[in-house]
């Protein structure tokens, strides 16, 4: 099992999903649920991102399987070292934003 947040790039399958992702980005908020953090921010895998509105939101815990993990270098590792170690922080900030009617 990984630890921690997967690089850009990497490909996964989530549970009950037929299709598999591909991670784009981190720390997504959707519009369906507003007050939510994502862990990641995805799209269709090899299809890629055909429009803006064809991005997926999910969360560590739904990822059953890793079936490729995207590029890394030291660039990346520390990127996702600091978003690992301010995870809760980030969060807690969207959250305490979208309370007070900010974002």
């Amino acid at each position: 099992m990984y630890i921690g947040l997967l690089p850009i790039g990497s490909v996964v399958r989530l549970r009950g999903e037929e299709s598999s992702f591909m991670v784009v980005g981190y720390f997504s908020v959707q519009n369906s649920k507003p007050d939510y953090v994502w862990d990641y921010v995805g799209v269709l895998f090899p299809q890629g991102c055909l429009d803006t509105t064809q991005t997926y939101a999910f969360d560590k815990e739904q990822i059953e399987e890793i079936q490729y993990i995207g590029y890394e270098d030291e660039e990346q590792n520390q990127f996702i070292m600091e978003l690992n170690i301010n995870e809760q922080a980030i969060k807690s900030q969207f959250q305490d934003t979208q309370e007070k009617g900010g974002v």
